[in-house]
């Protein structure tokens, strides 16, 4: 179950039943950082599994948001050190609330830092040696009124921080391909934030 991508990066798929989102597990040099922890026994398993292998690193988990598929197995985990957005401390116990970038070296190197999202508020974004950002589900939008809207001003903010970044693969939680272009994903989101309408604070996904 456990997918990899390169020899410090790899993933647990999410699932649909139990919903869980994707596991992102990076390999440092004294530390397993950890993105997002899915929810569920299956989940729990895997991950679980994955972390034997390493009984001499120090474990570190990075909350992308507050939603259950990505914090329900958040309690039941060891965890030397947690970082999670400001909104998300409400739900989990963090050792650290990002708040600005938080830059890691270890071996690889891990730039963790918050992400404004139409999907959910306090999110973070994770980018692993300038080449790859796990992103959980920062690109999606939420719902008002029963439909799928962006809010105006947080896309506008998300564009900015995305095409700032260096890496060229983004990584979505939920999709099939997990890994995107991030040029794509960038173009996605213009086209949305093209379709605002003056005066208006959300736009139809």
């Amino acid at each position: 179950m456990i997918k990899e991508i390169t020899n410090q990066i790899a993933y647990i798929p999410a699932t649909d039943s139990p919903l869980s989102a994707d596991i992102g597990l990076i390999t440092g040099e004294k530390s397993i950082y950890i993105f997002d922890t899915g929810d569920g026994d299956a989940s729990f398993r895997e991950l679980t599994k994955y972390l034997k292998d390493f009984p001499d690193k120090e474990t570190c988990l990075i909350v992308s948001h507050f939603h259950k598929d990505h914090t329900g197995n958040f309690g039941r985990h060891d965890f030397s050190r947690a970082y999670v957005g400001s909104f998300t401390a409400k739900y989990v116990a963090p050792s650290e609330i990002v708040t600005s970038p938080v830059v890691i070296e270890d071996g690889v190197k891990l730039m963790i830092f918050p992400l404004p999202s139409s999907h959910a508020k306090g999110s973070l974004g994770l980018m692993v040696n300038d080449e790859f950002v796990f992103l959980g589900d920062g690109t999606y939008s939420n719902e008002a009124k029963g439909e799928a809207v962006y809010n105006r001003g947080l896309l506008q903010q998300e564009l900015k921080v995305l095409k700032a970044l260096p890496a060229g693969k983004f990584l979505l939680s939920h999709k099939p391909r997990f890994i995107y272009p991030a040029k794509v994903v960038i173009r996605e989101l213009e086209s949305v934030y093209d379709r605002r309408v003056q005066g208006e604070a959300f736009i139809k996904a």
